[in-house]
């Protein structure tokens, strides 16, 4: 019985994580066509207060290529 629970939660773990996986490949996805269509928005630098560039931003490129 504790088995099959256990077996159950892990399961429920994994499908989470695998929903939660594609939820933020879409949402990146999302960000990279935007990126896409504003050309200029890619040519010109756009730091961070650290001075770099943000993250998401630097991901959406990837994801856009």
């Amino acid at each position: 019985m504790v088995r099959d629970q256990l077996s159950e939660q892990v399961t429920t773990l994994f499908l989470q994580h695998d929903e939660f996986a594609a939820t933020v490949h879409d949402f990146y996805s999302y960000v990279g066509q935007v990126v896409a269509r504003h050309p200029a928005f890619l040519s010109t630098s756009h730091p961070t207060p650290g001075g770099q560039e943000s993250r998401v931003l630097l991901i959406a490129k990837r994801f856009r290529s």
